[in-house]
């Protein structure tokens, strides 16, 4: 292919594509897709191969954040009200906060605090390591807008 543009990696999915993330620069990883369902596959831009499955929860995925997690991590948020945690070197669970009483819609990640919002105005604040939550703000119900990334 000449141009701009060139393709790095192909793969087929056995269903629909609901959400996808793509993180060129990360020492690990490129790319992770969610159909909708409870696993999420992340796969290696340089072989275009599934690195690692994680998920398994009881309620579907609603967001996944690779690019703004640490190193090795990846946050997901998830219909059943919980914000999860995978590291991506063992595909295992580190973290899962029960963060709002409705589907997770947003999440973000530092070194050390979890952000999630809600569709109906709520963000929580999260210390990873204790999972304690730090501080929340609610959206007074008159001016409920959904918390979008």
């Amino acid at each position: 292919m000449t141009g701009y543009w060139r393709i790095l990696c192909q793969a087929m999915l056995p269903k629909p594509v609901e959400s996808m993330v793509l993180v060129p620069v990360a020492p690990c990883c490129g790319w992770a897709i969610n159909d909708g369902g409870n696993k999420i596959q992340v796969y290696s831009l340089e072989t275009g191969q599934s690195e690692v499955v994680v998920g398994n929860s009881a309620g579907d995925f609603s967001c996944v954040n690779l690019r703004d997690s640490p190193p090795h991590l990846m946050v997901c948020g998830n219909k059943d009200g919980r914000v999860r945690v995978f590291d991506l070197r063992t595909g295992s669970s580190v973290t899962s906060l029960y963060a709002h009483h409705m589907g997770v819609t947003s999440v973000q990640a530092d070194d050390w605090k979890i952000v999630s919002g809600r569709g109906e105005g709520l963000v929580c604040v999260w210390e990873m390591r204790m999972g304690a939550k730090l501080w929340y703000l609610q959206q007074a119900p008159s001016q409920t807008c959904p918390v979008q990334h």
